[in-house]
């Protein structure tokens, strides 16, 4: 066995040459073990036996790899063995013999795996190394030309592997080289260059670069066609960008706007066209504000009209006049977001200054609103025929603490709504009796609610008169009500029934104590609350002693004061002039003792109970039966 050749590699790390020390002491053996056997000297250099060198360890390890289980990683080991196996019995070809029989198979698939499993410069630094360590210089020549010797300062190349001479084409299959790879390799050590290389054109213009012109009509077009067909924004996302983007339709694309620029430009520039991808990288360097519209859901209505109008105006006065009304309704939009925001920058100040003053603070910030309902029993595997059938249907309220980040979510199925079935659900008896349980425990003078613009939930007279008679009770000293614009409503509470929906998506919930425990798991700012509260008649009780605003859907601020009882300030917009209004029917005195009555759960109909018991229990998990009472 030959000795170990003193190699340098550089510009590799020591993660990298760790892994290959132990293969490296394998074929070389353990340093310091300087008397190394020798083949026999009577064979020549590939006349070796087989059991030698190829022992029927190998043969075993290739039965065993392919016996071994389909798995990924499994597959590919057992493909590189085989591959390994079969060239050693197949041969390099040579006139003196199969090298390869100088080499196990094993000895061959762990070096080629690991060859496999570098990144490029890595492995080119250190098949560098082991032809540096593998050159020498021959002093003395022949010529080709003529008889005489030449003097000449030319390397050759030993190859070897684990210590055993091989050929050349042992030495690239077992590094995983192809010959004009080994060539360059070798062409850089014999110029005394076994250092990282850098492209000739690196940071310059190519030979084969485009005309600067070919590039200007590329981004002419680009910005003509986002006049004609794109929709302009009224300004840029803050944080993002600094330029206003313009969004071309979402059922265009990069492919349909290389295709109308070829077909425009194919008569006028010549013999220089971009192609598609020269095209695509143009348009994102030089145009990165010209950009695709994405699919969404819940889109703002306005938003919609204004852009149609915008797409649709074909003068430049119609343009500008419709670009100004949808600038202005997106102003309007981002004052309410930043009004709802400062809220809940004052309110968390508010509380830090208490916690260092060791006291308790005076206002809270909450958010509610409904999320999609749920159905139960749901599967991470669902099955198919579940999907075309009716599940019991499960209801989820959050009201959201922005100050201390925490989401309290009310779940209840239909069976234990107002109605029956679970109709009425969405009512206002339902929110405020959900929104009074919520109040009820906590003991802040001053409230600020934010909610989302449904009239039939929150935007309703109901709602309103149950938050004065809160002032006129004594139970808060000032509440305040903001609505954002209808489809600019995303908040808090949405993103925590986000995180709660993809936790549901993961798990098995047959119950809906299940359930509630996958809201606990879902993050750390939602806490389930189970039905316990009780269902108060407030739309009968608070109708018979106030009286609705007039107008109530223009306005989106509702002030009301422990000192000025039984009126309501309104505003239609954040810097809008503030009104008065009066909510109290004359002559009727609130009692601070009077409390609505009490409602009963309507529960299920004999008839969706039969249909749940015969068509959605089988669909539970046998154990968990028998706790599915609702059923």
């Amino acid at each position: 066995m030959a000795s170990r050749p003193d190699i340098q590699v550089i510009g590799l790390d020591e993660d990298f040459l760790d892994p290959l020390q132990s293969d490296d002491d394998q074929f070389y053996g353990q340093e310091g073990n300087d008397e190394v056997s020798e083949p026999p000297a009577k064979k020549s250099r590939c006349d070796v036996d087989e059991d030698e060198y190829y022992s029927e360890e190998d043969t075993a390890n290739a039965e065993e790899a392919v016996e071994s289980p389909n798995t990924s990683e499994n597959t590919e080991n057992r493909d590189l063995l085989l591959e390994a196996t079969a060239r050693v019995a197949t041969g390099c070809g040579c006139v003196d013999g199969n090298h390869f029989r100088r080499l196990s198979a094993s000895q061959i698939h762990v070096l080629r795996s690991s060859m496999t499993a570098v990144d490029k410069q890595a492995k080119k630094q250190y098949i560098l190394g082991i032809l540096e360590g593998c050159s020498r210089k021959a002093e003395t020549q022949h010529s080709r030309r003529c008889e005489s010797e030449d003097k000449r300062n030319y390397i050759t190349f030993q190859y070897a592997v684990g210590g055993r001479a091989v050929c050349r084409t042992v030495f690239c299959f077992v590094y995983a080289l192809t010959r004009w790879q080994l060539n360059q390799l070798q062409h850089l050590v014999r110029e005394c260059a076994v250092v990282p290389r850098e492209h000739a054109l690196k940071g310059k213009e190519g030979n084969n670069a485009f005309p600067l012109q070919v590039h200007k009509d590329a981004i002419r077009f680009i910005r003509n066609y986002a006049v004609v067909y794109g929709l302009p924004q009224p300004a840029a996302r803050r944080g993002r960008a600094s330029t206003a983007p313009v969004y071309l339709p979402a059922y265009q694309n990069y492919k349909i706007v290389h295709t109308k620029y070829f077909d425009e430009l194919k008569d006028q520039s010549g013999d220089y066209i971009l192609g598609y991808h020269a095209f695509r990288l143009t348009w994102q360097k030089h145009c990165p504000s010209v950009k695709f519209m994405t699919p969404r859901e819940d889109v703002c209505a306005t938003c919609e009209y204004h852009r149609e109008l915008v797409t649709a105006a074909r003068t430049e006065e119609e343009k500008l006049e419709a670009s100004e009304n949808f600038r202005m309704h997106v102003e309007d939009a981002q004052r309410e977001r930043d009004a709802y925001r400062g809220a809940i920058l004052s309110v968390k100040q508010e509380m830090e200054d208490a916690a260092r003053n060791k006291k308790s603070a005076r206002s809270v910030h909450l958010t509610f609103d409904f999320a999609q309902n749920i159905h139960l029993p749901y599967h991470y595997r669902q099955v198919g025929p579940l999907f075309f059938k009716s599940p019991l249907k499960v209801q989820l309220f959050g009201v959201c603490n922005e100050g201390s980040q925490v989401q309290y979510n009310y779940i209840f199925h239909e069976g234990q709504a107002i109605g029956i079935d679970g109709s009425k659900s969405h009512g206002p008896n339902c929110v405020i009796s959900m929104l009074h349980h919520t109040l009820e425990q906590l003991h802040h003078p001053q409230v600020l609610l934010h909610a989302d613009n449904c009239v039939g939930q929150n935007k309703n007279k109901s709602v309103i008169a149950y938050l004065a008679w809160r002032c006129m009770t004594g139970r808060q000293e000032s509440i305040s009500l903001s609505f954002m614009r209808v489809g600019h409503t995303r908040c808090s509470v949405d993103g925590c029934f986000g995180l709660i929906k993809q936790a549901y998506h993961r798990s098995d919930c047959d119950t809906i104590e299940q359930f509630s425990d996958v809201i606990e798991k879902s993050a750390k700012c939602n806490k389930a609350v189970l039905f316990n509260w009780e269902w108060l008649d407030w739309d009968a009780y608070l109708l018979s002693h106030f009286k609705p605003i007039p107008g109530i859907r223009k306005y989106h601020h509702f002030r009301f004061s422990k000192a000025d009882p039984g009126y309501v300030f309104v505003k239609t917009g954040v810097h809008a002039e503030e009104l008065k209004h009066s909510v109290v029917k004359r002559g009727h005195q609130i009692n601070k003792e009077d409390f609505p009555s009490s409602l009963l759960p309507a529960g299920i109909s004999s008839t969706r109970q039969q249909y749940l018991m015969n068509n959605i229990r089988k669909h539970c998990h046998p154990c968990r039966k028998v706790d599915l009472t609702m059923y």
